[in-house]
């Protein structure tokens, strides 16, 4: 091959998304996109496709990411192929939702609970469970803000 030329009609984002935080994403979401160079201005686009495991990005870095192609929806003279751009994802998580580590979550015939605590002891509290991805889950029923749970099995559970 002796060059290679980009289609400049249809421009997309390559976005990186740390897999602790890829929780919700779905093609479809709205994306907010910022260029670095003029951050002043700013780009609308849709999630085109998500990738379907994380990875690695930079030798001897073992952060994960999920790379995320975003279509965008705008026709910017100032962006460029090669632009370095900064991308807010407009999550579609439930809108009562608590965010609590996977590990807090234990199953038992079917149920999830989380061990809560009340004063110094802890109690089994069943939870509704919703999206979830390696390191977090979503839970819509059971807990409220604020309440402290525990990651492991309790040793004085009431």
């Amino acid at each position: 091959m002796i060059a290679k030329i980009p289609n400049l009609e249809h421009m997309q984002a390559k976005v990186f998304v740390l897999d602790k935080n890829a929780i919700s994403l779905e093609v479809g979401q709205p994306v907010d996109v910022r260029l670095e160079a003029h951050p002043a201005q700013q780009l609308t686009g849709k999630i085109k496709s998500v990738s379907g495991f994380s990875r690695t990005i930079e030798r001897a870095n073992p952060t994960k990411y999920f790379e995320l192609i975003v279509a965008l929806n705008d026709d910017n003279t100032e962006l460029k192929p090669g632009s370095k751009v900064q991308a807010t994802i407009l999550a579609q998580g439930e809108e009562n939702s608590i965010l609590i580590p996977l590990q807090a979550i234990f199953s038992e015939r079917g149920e999830n609970y989380v061990y809560l605590q009340q004063g110094t002891s802890f109690v089994r509290k069943t939870v509704k469970t919703e999206k979830k991805n390696l390191h977090f889950v979503e839970v819509s029923e059971g807990l409220a803000d604020g309440d402290v749970i525990a990651l492991s099995i309790p040793e004085n559970v009431s």
